[in-house]
């Protein structure tokens, strides 16, 4: 489940008419999975890719959680992801804003629910959003997630 939580996570805020996908146009932030040469700042969509109208990018990245879970724990697994946010200038920031409650209220603070086939037992937001810098192309921030899923098979599926 790990590794394959980022698909069902953005199909599920897709779903919730959060975020689209990067091959999809539209108004919407796009959000982009673990993109290997970084996230592209608003307006850099590559030339393969539609072009939408919105000034904040989304990128969600697996950045921690892989560790063995404890003799109690052993049907649990926990995953940490990070929201990374681009947006152009800080006229952009109260949109900013606004789409991380939107993402909080869909994921996060949330218990027993179910992600596409897979079982989360709790998912809380594990780092507030916070400016990461910013250079020419606008500014950076992060916001993090913990999901604690059901192992399958175990016990407790």
């Amino acid at each position: 489940m790990s590794l394959n939580i980022l698909t069902p996570l953005r199909d599920h805020l897709v779903a919730q008419g959060i975020v689209r996908k990067p091959s999809v146009t539209g108004t919407l932030p796009t959000l982009w999975l673990e993109p290997q040469t970084g996230l592209v700042a608003p307006g850099e969509t590559p030339s393969d890719m539609p072009t939408g109208k919105s000034n904040i990018v989304v990128g969600a990245y697996l950045t921690g959680g892989f560790t063995q879970p404890t003799f109690i724990q052993q049907q649990r697994q926990q995953v940490i992801v990070d929201f990374r946010y681009r947006v152009k200038g800080p006229t952009e920031l109260r949109n900013l804003q606004s789409l991380d409650r939107q993402i909080l209220q869909a994921v996060c603070d949330r218990r027993d629910w179910d992600l596409s086939d897979q079982h989360i037992v709790e998912s809380l937001q594990l780092r507030a959003l916070q400016r990461l810098g910013s250079d020419e192309q606008g500014y950076n921030f992060a916001m993090s997630a913990v999901f604690e899923y059901q192992i399958p098979g175990g016990l407790y599926s």
